[in-house]
C-alpha cells in the first residue's frame, strides 16, 4: 500500500468519525424531544459547542506554533549547513560570501556562533576574509588558507590550524590557549613567537600537499640501514610502507604531520624507536582493533603513542570512545589506570 492510499485511509476514517458524530447528535436529540426547535437545540447543545471550539482553537495555535517553531529550527539547519559547507570552499568568492552571511545573520561571533567546533579543513580558501571577531573554539582549520584574512580578536581556543596558512594575515589581539594546535603541529604557549606564522616573503613556493610531494616510488632503500636513520618525514613514510604495505600512509598529509611531530616531542629519535615502540605495542592494539587493520598506516604509531605516553590523548581530535578504549587497554595489558 503506497503512502497516498495511507492518507486517503486516514482521511475517509476521519469523515467516517464525523458523519457518526453528527448522526448520533441527531439521533439523539430526536430521541429525547421527538420535535426540533432551535430554541430548545442551542440550549442543550451551546456550552458543549462551545467548549469544543475553544479546545479545537486551542489545537490549532498550539500546532501552529509547534510547526512553525520546526520550520524555524530546520530552515536554520539548512541555512547553516549551506553556509558552513560554503566557508570550507576552495573557491574564494563563494567562501567570502559566506563569511559576508554569517555575519549578517550574526552567526560569527558570541557562544551562539556557528563556527564554534566547525570543521573547515582541507581546501577552505579564505584569503583576505574578514574574519575579526570570529569564535572559532574547538574548530578544526586543518589546512584552510587565512592568507591576508582580517583575524584580529578571533579565538582560537582548543584550535586545530594544523597546515593552515596564516601568511600576511592580521592575528592582532586573536586568542590561543594551550590546547591550540599551530600550523606546523606544535601546541601554543605563552613563549609562541606568532610572527612566523603570519611572515613568508615567497608565498609561490608554498604547497599545502607537502606529503604528496615526497615520492618513495623509484629508490631502493636498505631496511637494517633505515632503522639507524634519524626520524624524517620520508623516512617514516618509507618505513610505513614496507611495514604495512596494503593501506595508506595516513588519512591526508597534516594527519601524518601530527602524528610525526608527536614521535619528536617524545623522543623516539630513530626509527629503530618506532620499530620497537611498534613491538612493543602490537598485542594491545590487536586488542583494541580486534583484529582489524586500521584504515591508515599512521593509525598505528598515533595508538602506539597513546599507549605509552597517555598525554598524546590531550590532542583536541581524540573522540572519548576511542579515549576510552586506550584508557581500558593501557589497564589490561600494562596494569595502568591513567
Amino acid at each position: 500500500m503506497t503512502a497516498y492510499k495511507k492518507k486517503d485511509n486516514i482521511f475517509y476514517l476521519g469523515v467516517f468519525f464525523l458523519l457518526l458524530s453528527l448522526l448520533i447528535i441527531i439521533g439523539g436529540y430526536f430521541f429525547v424531544h421527538h420535535t426540533f426547535t432551535l430554541t430548545q437545540f442551542i440550549g442543550d447543545f451551546y456550552a458543549n459547542v462551545g467548549a469544543e471550539f475553544g479546545g479545537i482553537a486551542i489545537t490549532i495555535i498550539i500546532v501552529d506554533r509547534i510547526v512553525k517553531r520546526q520550520e524555524r529550527k530546520e530552515n536554520e539547519f539548512q541555512t547553516k549547513y549551506k553556509l558552513l559547507n560554503d566557508l570550507h570552499s576552495p573557491v574564494n568568492s563563494i567562501a567570502n560570501n559566506a563569511v559576508h552571511e554569517l555575519r549578517t545573520l550574526g552567526k560569527l561571533s558570541g557562544q551562539d556562533a556557528w563556527t564554534v567546533s566547525a570543521k573547515l579543513g582541507g581546501k577552505a580558501d579564505l584569503t583576505n576574509a574578514r574574519l575579526y571577531d570570529t569564535n572559532f573554539f574547538s574548530a578544526r582549520l586543518v589546512g584552510a588558507n587565512f592568507s591576508k584574512a582580517d583575524l584580529r580578536n578571533v579565538n582560537f581556543f582548543n584550535t586545530d590550524l594544523t597546515g593552515a596558512i596564516l601568511f600576511d594575515s592580521d592575528i592582532a589581539g586573536a586568542k590561543f590557549n594551550e590546547n591550540t594546535i599551530l600550523p606546523d603541529g606544535t601546541s601554543w604557549n605563552k613563549h609562541t613567537d606568532l610572527s612566523k606564522y603570519v611572515t613568508q616573503p615567497d608565498l609561490s613556493q608554498i604547497t599545502q600537499n607537502w606529503l604528496s610531494q615526497i615520492d618513495t616510488s623509484g629508490e631502493e632503500i636498505n631496511f637494517d640501514n633505515l632503522l639507524t636513520q634519524k626520524i624524517t618525514a620520508r623516512n617514516l613514510i618509507y618505513y610505513l610502507n614496507r611495514q604495512y604495505p596494503n593501506v595508506p600512509v595516513a588519512e591526508n598529509e597534516l594527519h601524518f604531520y601530527r602524528h610525526w611531530n608527536a614521535l619528536l616531542q617524545y623522543d623516539y629519535e630513530t626509527i629503530s624507536d618506532v620499530d620497537d615502540l611498534l613491538s612493543r605495542t602490537e598485542e594491545a592494539r590487536k586488542w583494541m582493533w580486534e583484529d582489524k587493520a586500521p584504515l591508515y598506516k599512521i593509525i598505528h604509531i598515533s595508538f602506539s603513542i597513546a599507549l605509552e605516553n597517555p598525554t598524546h590523548l590531550n590532542l583536541p581530535h581524540w573522540n572519548q570512545l576511542t579515549k576510552n578504549k586506550i584508557k581500558e587497554a593501557r589497564q589490561v595489558f600494562y596494569n595502568q589506570s591513567t
